[in-house]
């Protein structure tokens, strides 16, 4: 008998995934993968352990559903968790066609890849890979049912059910008969909870609060070191932070008065400032939005963007930058249940232009997240992401790793060379190491290599088809560019009211699942599939129309 799964609300940062992931072109490009490196696993255990924990968190039975105008989360019971659930395995025999380590990476990279189909549970996956007497977990979920935060719960939850299955087996039960309520002492905590308060309308005071602290702020970007590169998309650089860096981060947080934290992001800001950044500018940060002991146990996507605006006068230090950092952390805490992609629809039209719709330059903290876990009776060592698809331009993640502080970031290398991003790192390290030594240097005295700038569309990928630098003369400024008439027509259709060249989608009134509504009709009428990840950054009909390649005729030359 086929079991009909509830259907719940979405929190709306899931829905803003599923319409992400339903128009890229790239459709892994929010997997999330964790690369363990373990040791003695063996496939049958590690099933039965992993469906024990599937059965304990309804994230990992979750599927997505579109329901006219919303999106809706289906829960499967936890009675079908064995149908669902299956670990794979993969080994390589000898002779091996690589050296182990390059083989293992780019089985990592191809796995990771695997996009998921958003209507069918389970979207998560674990993958036993075995090379050359060596042996590594890929976990791979989408990003729609769990964040870092909750993927590391369910590692630890693993480790335990994974215990209590090699019990049961070396005491000659089977293991079918162990149940969540058997294997985990406390209960876990449901997600509806929180995805039901994270849908309730936004409250006036918030978006009052990030009108002001977004006014006037343009997004700060790296420029871009050269043409685009065709073919390339994302790639990840970690580095670990040298001994004198890693010390000048709690040397600097000691004398703010901040967490590492708010000092890492004063440097990031500080070196994109002196790079050429200038004015008020705004940097994405990713924040866990777990207000309370309960949220800090929920198994599920909780975190979410939101941007913080400062300017970095030629005088500043370090310190003042990392001070003014630590106070929009603390000022904007009452606020950040609020994401970005709900405030900048709010935003005057100004702002939200200036900001783009998806913050070029994102950092996170990931802490210990990640770190101390176990699996099999031996350590679980966290390595690179696989990940190839850039979300953004940059996504910083920071991690402490017993006295180091290790950053990972995903860029586009599309337009970034990995030689930039290292450059970019040397220059954070610099900051923080001259600034520990020498309090009062300013930042702009440093001196840096790392090339920055602010402004709307800063970060964004060029299009394919994009406009010429020069155009004729005949072709006015006002006629470059202009959309075809069918594709306004397109969008009147879709949101009932006329849209012009540079009208934000979102300013409209639209909301996202519009955007799937408008993208399905003018593929339907024109065969051309618009890869939403790209427009997001100027959600308007101009840039649309450079996309698609659906512009007005310019006029013809006038004649002598």
């Amino acid at each position: 008998m086929t079991v009909t799964p509830p259907e719940l609300s979405c929190a709306p940062a899931q829905e803003v995934l599923w319409w992400v992931q339903h128009r890229s072109a790239r459709k892994d490009v929010y997997n999330l993968t964790w690369r363990l490196t373990v040791a003695g696993l063996e496939t049958e255990p590690l099933t039965h352990a992993w469906r024990l924990v599937t059965a304990r968190h309804e994230a990992l039975r979750t599927s997505f559903a579109r329901r006219g105008d919303s999106l809706v989360r289906q829960v499967h019971p936890a009675s079908v968790a064995r149908s669902l659930v299956d670990v794979n395995e993969a080994s390589w025999p000898d002779p091996l066609p690589a050296e182990p380590e390059a083989l293992l990476d780019e089985l990592a990279t191809l796995l990771h890849a695997e996009p998921f189909d958003l209507a069918r549970a389970p979207l998560a996956r674990l993958t036993l890979l075995n090379v050359a007497g060596r042996q590594e977990l890929l976990v791979t979920v989408h990003h729609a049912v769990l964040d870092g935060w909750a993927l590391h719960l369910v590692l630890s939850d693993l480790d335990e059910a994974h215990r209590a299955v090699r019990s049961a087996l070396a005491a000659g039960t089977d293991p079918d008969g162990l149940t969540p309520e058997r294997v985990f002492a406390e209960p876990p905590v449901p997600y509806a909870d929180f995805a039901e308060r994270a849908g309730r309308p936004v409250s006036p005071d918030s978006l009052a609060y990030w009108r002001a602290a977004l006014s006037g702020a343009r997004a700060a970007a790296l420029l871009p070191d050269g043409p685009p590169r065709p073919g390339r998309d994302g790639a990840v650089v970690r580095h670990r932070l040298t001994a004198a860096a890693s010390a000048a981060v709690p040397t600097v947080a000691h004398r703010v008065g901040s967490t590492h934290f708010a000092v890492l992001l004063g440097a990031v800001r500080a070196v994109l400032a002196a790079g050429g950044a200038t004015g008020r500018t705004g940097i994405g940060v990713v924040v866990a939005n777990r207000m309370s002991a309960a949220d800090q146990s929920v198994v599920g996507y909780c975190a979410h963007n939101v941007v913080l605006a400062d300017a970095v006068a030629p005088g500043d230090t370090l310190d003042a930058v990392a001070g003014r950092a630590r106070d929009a952390l603390w000022e904007s805490l009452p606020h950040q249940h609020v994401g970005f992609d709900r405030v900048v629809d709010e935003l005057p039209a100004a702002d939200a232009e200036a900001l783009g719709a998806m913050p070029p330059v994102l950092i996170t903290h990931h802490g210990r997240i990640g770190g101390g876990l176990a699996l099999g009776g031996a350590p679980a060592r966290l390595l690179p992401s696989p990940s190839s698809t850039a979300r953004c331009q940059l996504v910083i993640g920071v991690s402490e790793e017993d006295a180091d502080t290790v950053v990972e970031i995903e860029y586009d290398a599309a337009t970034l060379s990995e030689a930039t991003v290292r450059a970019f790192l040397a220059d954070v390290e610099e900051t923080l190491t001259r600034s520990a030594e020498a309090p009062d240097t300013a930042v702009h005295a440093i001196g840096v290599r790392t090339r920055a700038t602010a402004g709307a569309g800063v970060g964004a990928r060029p299009s394919a088809d994009a406009e010429p630098a020069a155009r004729p003369a005949a072709a006015t400024a006002e006629q470059a560019g202009q959309p075809a008439a069918e594709l306004l027509e397109f969008w009147r259709a879709t949101l009932g009211v006329p849209a012009s060249a540079d009208d934000d989608f979102f300013q409209l009134g639209g909301h996202s699942l519009q955007v799937l509504s408008l993208i399905d009709t003018v593929e339907g009428h024109t065969g051309r599939r618009l890869d939403v990840t790209e427009w997001l950054d100027r959600p308007t009909p101009r840039r649309m129309a450079e996309l698609l390649g659906l512009r007005a005729a310019a006029p013809a030359n006038p004649t002598a």
